[in-house]
């Protein structure tokens, strides 16, 4: 199975944007691709360790991405304003 890009998903959370691309993976799972960006800027900054785990449904993910973009926000993982 192929690593394609399925679902692109955005939130605006604490005036930063939360940008989750679902692929699914070789072994059928479903893994949730976060990037954040400060408030309008284009592109944003791709958090790490991505890898695990993976979700059993594009849902799932779609909602673990969306949380851990928040979680790094609050920690202060985000890009600054």
């Amino acid at each position: 199975m192929n690593d394609i890009d399925r679902t692109v998903t955005s939130d605006t959370y604490r005036n930063h944007v939360i940008a989750v691309t679902v692929v699914r993976g070789p072994r059928g799972a479903w893994l949730p691709r976060v990037s954040i960006a400060h408030g309008e800027a284009g592109h944003g900054r791709v958090l790490p360790g991505q890898h695990e785990p993976e979700w059993p449904s594009e849902a799932e993910a779609v909602r673990a991405g969306l949380a851990r973009g928040r979680e790094a926000i609050d920690a202060g993982e985000a890009p600054p304003a």
